[in-house]
């Protein structure tokens, strides 16, 4: 959010004159944009619009000729359905509010563009896309969208909230917890993977729990698998998941990068939002039962950590004959680097790729709890089985506040005392993500009785 707020504010230098409409209330703000447009400002920030009940705010109005032009600024390198919506939405809005839109575009970020010896700026990656005749084929659809908002306000009542996949990505919606209110814990959004038009047909037919399933009913292998869980008990433990566990030799490395990707590159040759990792940890084990020797590796300078990072992780996992992961991020970040032109990021691909072995497809393919609540990642999976291990004593507790730590060290502004305990921070949470990988592993073990 602060990104794009970012993003939204430095890029209007690209449009020099404009007047930015301040008021955070609506009302407040109508009144200051209809001042601005009576003393002929052509260019306007943040103006309000009030239709028929309907309020937006616009990032940038854009005079030409006797019409306007709406530009809507998102710190995204991509056009997305729902900025294609949003946009229709606004331009659907000022015109009921007597605005001639004669073109409407979204604002992204230019990814073609590589940072040089000078520090890119945000008004230096602002591409514009044209949405004009996209936003027209969709006005239909924003009309039935209105007229369904009305229906529901008259009616004095909230949307019925069907929930499915759709609330948790790309990101968890913030309302699902207020849709989920009164939701068994075994409702039918929880079965991973389940399609949201599945999900709607059955509760269509009166399934809102995972009991409530038809024993014909067709289901894949993990909704299978989960069913069974939540009927019969658990944990469930599939055949081959022995032989997966069983195929890891030692000694065996278990390793957790931490990386940083801000939409202003940090250093020469990279992108918008292009990584940089800065951080790894490693556990290694001689054997299934011995005690794990931990190493790490920080580099918070705010000089490249990227060659430091491969050197350093090189000599770690030497003499290794299985590398283990939990997710394909560290996989993706070693490919990151071999692009970027790292020395030694090449070999070190090579020798990781031959040994590596991945947690994360293991359990899910092969091992449910009903405490993993639908989920398999490893803060879902650890609590469940390896019980009083889990990241709730930590101060960092997941890779995007890592991420945003290590900028704010990096940028100089945390004060010594602060940045000392935030450094101290991101040591404890990457260990934890390798210790929780182990002692999950030795779990596993016992769960497909290897020992």
């Amino acid at each position: 959010m602060e990104t794009g707020r970012a993003f939204g504010e430095d890029v209007r230098t690209r449009f020099p004159g404009g007047v930015l409409i301040e008021a955070t209330e609506p009302e407040a703000a109508l009144e200051e944009t209809r001042r601005a447009l009576e003393s002929g400002a052509d260019t306007l920030f943040e103006p309000a619009f009030l239709a028929d009940g309907l309020y937006v705010r616009c990032d940038v109005l854009l005079r030409e000729g006797t019409a306007w032009r709406l530009v809507e600024v998102k710190s995204s390198t991509s056009v997305k359905p729902h900025y294609e919506e949003e946009v229709a939405f606004q331009v659907e809005v000022l015109r009921r509010a007597g605005i001639e839109v004669v073109r409407a575009s979204l604002g992204l970020v230019d990814k073609t563009l590589v940072r040089g010896d000078r520090p890119l700026e945000h008004a230096d990656l602002l591409l514009l896309t044209d949405l004009t005749r996209r936003v027209d084929q969709l006005r239909t659809a924003v009309l039935d969208a209105i007229r369904t908002w009305e229906g529901l306000r008259e009616a004095g009542r909230r949307p019925d909230a069907v929930l499915g996949p759709a609330c948790r990505n790309p990101v968890p919606c913030p309302f699902t917890a207020h849709c989920r209110e009164g939701q068994s814990e075994t409702d039918i959004e929880t079965i991973p993977g389940m399609r949201h038009d599945r999900i709607v047909r059955f509760r269509a037919q009166g399934v809102d729990t995972i009991e409530q399933i038809p024993d014909g009913e067709r289901l894949s292998p993990i909704e299978r698998r989960v069913v069974e869980v939540v009927r019969f008990g658990g944990p469930r433990v599939e055949p081959g998941v022995a032989g997966e566990l069983a195929s890891i030799e030692f000694p065996a490395c278990f390793v957790d990068f931490e990386a940083a990707g801000p939409l202003l590159p940090l250093f020469p040759g990279l992108g918008p939002y292009g990584p940089v990792v800065f951080q790894w940890s490693c556990h290694r084990l001689d054997s299934p039962g011995s005690e794990a020797v931990h190493s790490e590796f920080l580099d918070v300078t705010g000089q490249d950590p990227r060659s430091g990072f491969v050197a350093s992780l090189r000599l770690a996992v030497e003499g290794a004959r299985s590398i283990a992961v939990y997710s394909s991020y560290e996989k993706q970040r070693l490919e990151a680097l071999e692009r970027q032109g790292i020395d030694g990021a090449k070999d070190l691909l090579g020798y990781v790729l031959d040994r590596l072995v991945d947690l994360y497809p293991i359990v899910r393919e092969g091992v449910y709890d009903r405490a993993f609540g639908g989920q398999f990642s490893i803060k879902a999976v650890l609590p469940a089985l390896v019980p009083g291990l889990d990241y709730s004593d930590l101060a960092i507790k997941g890779g995007d506040a890592a991420s945003q730590a290590y900028l704010d060290l990096v940028s100089g502004a945390l004060p010594p005392e602060a940045a000392e305990a935030t450094r101290e921070a991101l040591l404890r949470y990457c260990e934890r993500d390798t210790l929780a990988m182990v002692e999950l592993y030795r779990a596993l073990r016992r769960l497909a009785r290897l020992d």
